[in-house]
């Protein structure tokens, strides 16, 4: 066997279990999510109590991207991921053996905020340490880490609630850590050296200097508005994932089980448009450009789904499908912005910002939507839905006239 070839072999299986360590490590996170239900309905927590649960991990762990994304481009990424997951262990076993209000909370949220190297972690490696020639399929997979964790949730969940509780829930989780922290210590071994082509690649400085460092960088390229769109994009995708379910059936009188149903076949719709966009994705030089064409294609679906409840429930379903797949075709394109900001030394720290802001749309979804549809009704959520459209495609206005000036020369992809 070839060097190269082993390099390339070695490569694939780093990029394999970093994919792993975030696709278990959320569904760690969906877990609580896929429980609430159980929770609320055993009267272990209230829903005002379950909902704080929820909110303060991502308040926690927003808080943790925004100094985790800065220290994986100071350190490795790979020890920082090791201590995320080692965390993340340790807290799930301790919520094996609790339902204590108080000391959930508590470990929960630090739960969440000792995850602040997981993702810019994934990042920073995809941008400095995966081979160029595989980073558009890397990209891709990625993008099934969360709807493939929300499965395993959900389909878990159907089967342990009910027979085992909710503490076995986190013994899964437990489980899954264990032997998520085993392979990961093992795969480290073979991560890029200086001994290889990829290693000293990625250990070389950045090939341009940000104007005065980060902040400096981001408004004068516009990119703090593209990543204002994270936010907004997250605040779509969970308050549609959150709420459909009860907004289908109190609009058209169907059955809890089958509104749940949906909130599958809308996971399995957005795999499916990630496969059909390959192919177009990897010629494309502007991902800010190729966001805005997507977010104005959503106005579409997010206009028709301002008659939710007087159209018919096919015609919900399938805008509310179309609307939740062109929102992950954009995730796509904007982890590949982050890859762009490998040449300025702050990919992992531009990720760690925009997933502290898709953390706060979590919150601001969760809590927010339930307060409109009691005050308002479900039409204030579907006209909020329509500006926040709006919205998206004036924050990349700015970034699309400033591309070629700030990343025109850079390539991340073969």
């Amino acid at each position: 066997m070839s060097k190269l070839h082993q390099e390339e072999k070695d490569n694939i299986l780093l990029f394999v279990a970093a994919w792993l360590v975030y696709m278990l490590t959320s569904v760690t996170k969906s877990n609580y999510t896929a429980s609430v239900a159980y929770i609320v309905s055993r009267g272990l927590f209230t829903k005002a109590e379950s909902g704080a649960v929820a909110a303060a991990f991502y308040i926690f762990y927003g808080i943790g991207q925004m100094f985790g994304g800065r220290m994986v481009d100071r350190y490795s990424p790979y020890g920082l991921m090791t201590l995320g997951v080692a965390s993340a262990l340790v807290t799930n076993l301790v919520l094996c053996f609790t339902t204590y209000y108080p000391v959930v909370i508590v470990v929960w949220s630090l739960s969440g905020i000792m995850q602040f190297g997981l993702w810019p972690g994934v990042c920073r490696i995809m941008a400095t340490d995966v081979f160029p020639e595989f980073r558009q399929k890397a990209n891709l997979y990625l993008q099934y880490a969360i709807p493939v964790s929300q499965l395993v949730s959900y389909l878990a969940a159907m089967f342990i609630l009910e027979n085992f509780g909710w503490s076995a829930m986190f013994g899964l989780s437990t489980g899954l850590m264990v032997a998520l922290l085993v392979l990961w210590l093992c795969v480290q071994k073979r991560r890029p050296t200086e001994a290889t082509d990829i290693g000293r690649i990625s250990k070389k400085a950045p090939e341009a200097k940000s104007p005065k460092g980060f902040l400096p960088l981001l408004l004068s390229s516009g990119m703090l508005l593209l990543a204002i769109t994270a936010f907004g994009t997250t605040v779509l995708t969970i308050g549609a994932s959150v709420w459909i379910p009860t907004m289908l059936m109190e609009s058209y009188s169907v059955s809890s089980a089958w509104a749940s149903l949906q909130s599958v076949f809308l996971i399995l719709v957005q795999m499916v448009g990630l496969a059909g966009i390959y192919h177009f994705a990897k010629r494309v030089k502007n991902p800010a450009l190729a966001m805005m064409a997507l977010f104005i294609v959503s106005l579409v679906p997010l206009f028709v789904l301002r008659f939710i409840g007087t159209i018919p429930l096919f015609v919900a379903v399938a805008m509310l499908a179309f609307m939740m797949m062109l929102i992950k075709i954009s995730n796509y394109f904007d982890v590949q912005v982050t890859l762009y900001f490998a040449r300025y030394g702050y990919s992992g720290t531009f990720a760690g910002l925009k997933n502290a802001l898709s953390s706060l749309g979590v919150v601001a979804a969760s809590g927010g939507f339930g307060i409109l549809a009691e005050k308002f009704g479900w039409g204030a959520i579907t006209l909020s839905w329509l500006i926040i459209g709006f919205v998206l495609i004036m924050c990349c206005i700015q970034p699309i006239l400033q591309w070629k000036k700030y990343f025109g020369a850079a390539e991340v992809n073969k």
